[in-house]
């Protein structure tokens, strides 16, 4: 019998990025504020027997041993799958944001729903013959896409991290946080932030030892479990897989995020591995946590009507990935400069993507109430590629 189940995979922002150390495997060691926002992908999750034909539309990918550490899971017992016993995946992504066209890629091996499925069914899930026969089964993943890929966002890592809880879900949540949160890690440092905050933005699909799990381990705060709209804003240090929740005030949820993506796929790889870092960690980011948690505004108008900065949050909102893609992008590094008329701006992320914290009131109150589509049209007429939007944190 089919079972179907969709889940908002949300983009992410960095408010603020410093790059702190090398580490082994390619990685860099950094200390960033992470929050998730209302721009999202829908992945669409089908769970069905075999023997139920289905029409399918995307590339059919039969796992095969992947080519990851086995230091996964001590318990060599969970990595003696073969393929024959696992389930057959189906993985199809569509658009429903068309401007995206020339950024959405062939479904292929190299897909992060695909390698963390493959991870987790090798490595990580309790696999039970007797009460589930996972080689019987079809998984079709189909993805609507509205977030730019190679744009900053993690896309792929928030796909990937609904693929996990979705399908783990499907097949009566046999693993647990730990074992997501493992197999999350070893295909993507933002994966498991986006599975911690998909959960708990999703939190009526998953059963409460997950959560009481993720207490235990510091994951989340009896707040947040509390909360109906729980603070979603992490301190994320390592490589960006060490986690820990930020109780943010209210007033940060006043402001919109004026997102443009000007459709530049930027590789994360390049941008760390031609990148000229200090590796000097100073207290920035944990001074923008403490300015996060309070409630100060951060804009006002002089007498001149000119939108003033309130605070030091203009200091601290760095992210030292800039530089390098400034160098080497240079439309990037106009469209930074441009947005910063109407708010702090960043890069998020590797980029492309730069987004400006607004405040509508004072906006519409300087440049009338038609700021918005007027700001968009001059966006797309400087940058003729460029997706633009108005969002905000969840």
């Amino acid at each position: 019998m089919m079972q179907e189940l969709k889940l908002n995979a949300y983009g992410k922002l960095n408010l603020g990025l410093k790059v702190t150390g090398k580490l082994d495997g390619g990685y860099h060691s950094l200390h960033s504020i992470m929050a998730p926002i209302s721009l999202h992908d829908q992945v669409y999750i089908r769970k069905l027997d075999k023997n139920e034909n289905e029409d399918v539309n995307g590339i059919f990918i039969k796992p095969s041993y992947p080519k990851f550490s086995s230091s996964y899971n001590s318990d060599s017992s969970k990595s003696d799958v073969t393929s024959s016993r696992l389930p057959s995946l189906h993985i199809d992504m569509k658009l429903s944001n068309q401007a995206l066209t020339k950024a959405l890629p062939e479904v292929t091996e190299n897909n992060l729903i695909y390698k963390a499925l493959q991870v987790l069914f090798y490595h990580g899930y309790p696999l039970q013959s007797d009460s589930l026969s996972l080689q019987n089964l079809q998984l079709h993943i189909t993805v609507k896409k509205q977030i730019h890929i190679g744009g900053g966002l993690a896309g792929g890592s928030s796909n990937a991290a609904a693929a996990l809880l979705g399908v783990n879900k499907l097949l009566g949540h046999k693993a647990d946080l730990t074992d997501l949160l493992k197999a999350g890690s070893m295909v993507g440092a933002d994966v498991p932030f986006c599975i911690l905050t998909q959960a708990l933005a999703h939190r009526e699909l998953f059963p409460e030892a997950f959560f009481e799990r993720a207490l235990h381990l510091g994951l989340v705060t009896s707040k947040q479990l509390i909360d109906n709209k729980p603070s979603l804003f992490y301190d994320a240090s390592g490589k960006g897989d060490i986690l820990a929740p930020i109780e943010v005030g209210h007033q940060i949820y006043k402001y919109k995020l004026l997102l443009v993506s000007p459709l530049i796929s930027i590789p994360t790889s390049e941008v760390y591995q031609c990148s000229s870092f200090n590796f000097n960690e100073d207290n920035k980011i944990t001074e923008l946590a403490e300015f996060l948690q309070s409630s100060k505004p951060l804009y006002s108008f002089d007498n001149d009507g000119i939108l003033k900065i309130n605070s030091p949050i203009q200091n601290l909102l760095v992210n030292d990935l800039e530089d390098f893609v400034f160098q080497n992008y240079p439309e990037i590094y106009k469209l930074k400069r441009f947005l910063s008329q109407y708010g702090l701006s960043l890069m998020s992320g590797s980029g492309s993507t730069v987004f400006s914290l607004v405040d509508e009131n004072l906006l519409i109150h300087s440049l009338g109430i038609n700021w918005y589509p007027q700001l968009e049209e001059n966006i797309k007429k400087r940058w003729h590629n460029a997706t633009v939007g108005l969002y905000s944190f969840i």
